[in-house]
């Protein structure tokens, strides 16, 4: 069975999301995952009101994926270290994630992917155009596809 795990970064939603779709098309196991990057907080206010949104967009995404069936996996840790112990653990053979244009977050993709390649694990970060701009179809979630704990 092959398996692959969806990175959300900034983008906090199941429907029209580029990469996601092309996660679930692919592969017949697919855990999502959300990291709050220790590298980005430790520079941040305790009171950081964007923090405290992004964590409320996180509650709502876990319960949206829920709904499905699934469940979103959240972490608190370096992104860097986090996803390559990730793919190990699920034994996932691709990581998906949506580009991120900012200077930061290019960087930290560059090391993600290529501590992945060192594990034979292929990172792949799809253009949001690659489905066009129109909104794709709601991916369908057939029986023998799994997100996540399906409990």
């Amino acid at each position: 069975m092959s398996s692959a795990i969806f990175w959300h970064r900034r983008d906090l939603r199941i429907h029209d999301n580029a990469g996601l779709y092309k996660a679930l098309s692919k592969h017949q196991s697919v855990q999502s995952v959300f990291i709050f990057d220790q590298q980005i907080l430790q520079h941040l206010p305790a009171n950081d009101q964007r923090v405290l949104f992004i964590y409320q967009e996180i509650e709502k995404l876990k319960q949206a994926y829920q709904e499905l069936g699934a469940d979103l996996k959240v972490y608190f840790g370096h992104a860097e270290t986090q996803i390559v112990l990730l793919a190990q653990e699920l034994k996932a053979e691709v990581v998906y994630a949506n580009r991120d244009y900012e200077p930061q977050a290019l960087l930290r993709d560059t090391a993600v992917f290529e501590a992945l390649k060192k594990q034979r694990c292929h990172a792949i970060k799809p253009a949001v155009r690659s489905l066009g701009w129109h909104k794709p179809p709601r991916p369908s979630w057939p029986e023998h596809q799994t997100m996540g704990n399906t409990k």
